[in-house]
C-alpha cells in the first residue's frame, strides 16, 4: 500500500489489522513469521528527485517519468509509478547488500525480501555472483577509511584475516557493527535512505 503525505501533514498513529491464515504451510506445527513494514519515503529520496522537484516548483513536464500500467503496484498508465520507485529504493536500502541489484531475487519482476532470521542461509551466495575474481589476496584489501579513528587498526587487521580465509564477506563497517561497535559513517551515506516508521513481526 502507499499513502501520499501532503505538506504540513503529520502521522499521529498507525493502526494495522490483518487476518493471516497458515493453510499454505504443509505442516500445521511448523508455522511461519508474518511481517509488515511501513516506511516514510520522501520525494527527494527517490533517484528522480531533481525531475520531481522541477515538477513541483516550475510545473515542468514529467513525460520521461511516466510508465505503463502495472497490476502489481496498482498503477494506471500515463502517470508516475511512485509505488514502484519507493519499493525499489526500500529494497535497495533494507533488503539488499551493497553489491546486489534490486531484482537479485524476484518473482514476476517483484523483488523478494531476504530473511532477517539467523541461520547459515544468511551467508549463502550464488556462485556466479561470488566468482573467483572477487577473492582478496594479501595486500589487496583497501586501506582503512580516512574518517575512521586509528583505534580501529586492530579490528581492521582481524577483519582482514577473517576475510582472507573466507570466514566473512561483510565489509569492514558492517563487520564491526555485527559486534555492536558503531562506526562513524560518511555524512551523506544514508542521506536518501527511507525511514522505517513501523515494523510488526508475529509468529503464526
Amino acid at each position: 500500500m502507499i499513502a501520499p503525505v501532503w505538506p504540513g501533514e503529520t502521522m499521529k498513529n498507525l493502526l494495522l489489522q490483518a487476518r493471516t491464515i497458515t493453510d499454505p504451510v504443509k505442516n500445521p506445527l511448523l508455522g511461519w513469521w508474518t511481517e509488515f513494514y511501513f516506511f516514510y519515503v520522501k520525494l527527494t529520496d527517490l533517484a528522480d528527485r531533481d525531475a520531481l522537484t522541477s515538477m513541483l516548483v516550475t510545473n515542468a513536464s514529467t513525460a520521461g517519468l511516466t510508465t505503463a500500467a502495472d497490476v502489481d503496484t496498482y498503477h494506471s498508465a500515463g502517470g508516475i509509478n511512485y509505488t514502484q520507485k519507493a519499493l525499489n529504493l526500500i529494497t535497495q536500502h533494507y533488503f539488499r547488500d551493497e553489491d546486489e541489484a534490486v531484482l537479485q531475487a524476484e518473482i514476476d519482476q517483484m523483488p523478494l525480501a531476504k530473511s532477517d532470521g539467523p541461520g547459515w542461509m544468511q551467508s549463502a551466495k550464488d556462485a556466479t555472483v561470488a566468482g573467483e575474481q572477487a577473492h582478496e589476496l594479501p595486500g589487496e584489501n583497501p586501506t582503512i577509511s580516512p574518517h575512521m579513528s586509528p583505534t580501529f587498526d586492530q579490528h581492521y587487521a582481524q577483519w582482514e584475516a577473517m576475510r582472507s580465509v573466507g570466514l566473512t564477506t561483510a565489509d569492514f563497517p558492517d563487520w564491526l557493527e555485527a559486534f555492536g561497535i558503531k562506526v562513524p559513517r560518511a555524512d551523506d551515506e544514508d542521506k536518501y535512505k527511507p525511514e522505517l516508521i513501523r515494523y510488526v513481526r508475529k509468529w503464526e
